[in-house]
């Protein structure tokens, strides 16, 4: 019982004692109570933290609904667990999810100034300076200081991203594909490369010419330029991402802030063109000769 005082070796005889003994009764209960709630309340913020609870049955029923057409029989085991790791995977990097929870009443409270030192100082701090090619384009014309709301702004539509090398999820882009995200890879190996004109049935039908590991901005040309691919990226290694979609960059960033596209756009392509086209280009120009 929540109310024990003891096992009966002692107990109260006068009416003084009986009411000593109730009291602390009634207050057992109360401080257990108030324990267990504050307990509750860790393990809620813990889960809204880490996945959103409600989201992921949604998720599972889905899922099942699914079977209804495939004439009832369940999702391939192995497919279930990429789809289940991938979900996982989203909603533990997901460094947004506290702002964007519509179920947060508390995030409407907040007055947008903290909102932009939350994103830009802390949440996003070290994607900002490893990614300083980029975000260095930010920066208010003819000074040293940033544009916070335009970096917090840009950090709202960051996605995170996860590619893995087998065959299903190597490629992050293939030559002339409409390239829909550009990515800053956190951690990971990347080829770039082009189609191997003439392949035998058991050769790698890319030729990489060249490899990047670790931190790492692609496909930023193409995604602020309005450019499809123009060569092969093939992820060589697992790699960690977060994503920045075109349509949000134009459609949101670039229709707020418009002088921060040509700043962004000559800057994107001189590296694409100095670092990545000029080299490639010659390797496959060559290739083409043999």
């Amino acid at each position: 019982m929540l109310s024990t005082v003891g096992y009966g070796d002692m107990f109260p005889l006068s009416n003084l004692e009986r009411i000593i003994g109730v009291l602390c009764m009634m207050v057992g209960v109360a401080v257990f109570s108030l324990v267990m709630g504050q307990f509750t309340e860790i393990d809620d913020e813990y889960k809204t933290q880490m996945a959103d609870p409600n989201n992921y049955d949604e998720f599972q029923t889905w899922l099942l609904m699914s079977q209804r057409f495939r004439n009832r029989l369940p999702l391939p085991s192995s497919l279930y667990l990429s789809i289940d790791s991938d979900y996982n995977f989203y909603l533990q990097h997901d460094r947004n999810m506290y702002f964007n929870d519509p179920a947060n009443s508390k995030v409407k409270f907040i007055p947008d100034k903290i909102k932009e030192t939350i994103a830009v100082d802390y949440l996003f701090h070290d994607l900002i300076f490893k990614f300083a090619r980029f975000f260095d384009s930010t920066f208010f014309p003819g000074s040293s200081t940033p544009n916070k709301r335009l970096l917090y702004l840009i950090t709202q539509g960051l996605l995170p991203r996860r590619f893995l090398p087998n065959d299903e999820d190597k490629i992050i882009y293939e030559e002339y594909q409409e390239v829909d995200e550009m990515y800053f890879i956190i951690d990971g190996f990347i080829g770039i490369g082009f189609s191997k004109p003439f392949c035998g049935v058991m050769e790698e039908p890319y030729q990489m010419v060249r490899t990047q590991r670790g931190t790492q901005t692609i496909c930023d040309h193409y995604v602020v330029n309005c450019k499809p691919s123009q060569w092969t990226y093939i992820a060589l290694d697992e790699c960690i991402a977060y994503a920045l979609k075109k349509s949000y960059l134009h459609n949101v960033v670039f229709e707020k802030y418009p002088d921060f596209f040509p700043v962004l756009s000559s800057a994107a392509y001189s590296f694409y063109s100095k670092w990545i086209a000029k080299t490639i280009s010659k390797e496959r120009d060559d290739c083409l000769k043999i």
